[in-house]
């Protein structure tokens, strides 16, 4: 039961931290005025503001790198090849001595991602 209370009060504390650096962005203020009237620390603003920033970047790192199923197939008289198809359902098919630059722009593009 105290680990539980110890997951609720990180929770409690993350909470806290968002809200306070959502009212620092709505506020318009800069982060030295914000944290003066408010009696913070700078440096803790950051490293929160720098904590979260690094946990959506992770987060979105593993939603872009999951792994999909792949089918190597025999295409016509063009030799092997291999048909990959997107997590939005486009399928493309890639020969022997692709571009790997240009695959991963195409990629890209059909998946609404910069590059």
């Amino acid at each position: 039961m105290a680990r539980r209370k110890g997951n609720d009060k990180k929770a409690q504390i993350e909470a806290r931290w968002r809200a306070v650096l959502r009212e620092w962005e709505a506020s318009g203020e800069s982060l030295r005025g914000f944290c003066l009237k408010r009696n913070l620390c700078e440096a803790t603003v950051h490293r929160w503001k720098r904590r979260f920033r690094l946990r959506e970047e992770e987060r979105q790192t593993k939603e872009r790198s999951s792994l999909v199923p792949v089918e190597i197939e025999k295409i016509g008289s063009m030799g092997s090849g291999v048909e990959v198809e997107t997590r939005t359902g486009h399928r493309i098919h890639v020969f022997p001595g692709f571009d790997k630059g240009t695959f991963q722009e195409v990629l890209s593009a059909l998946e609404g991602k910069a590059c």
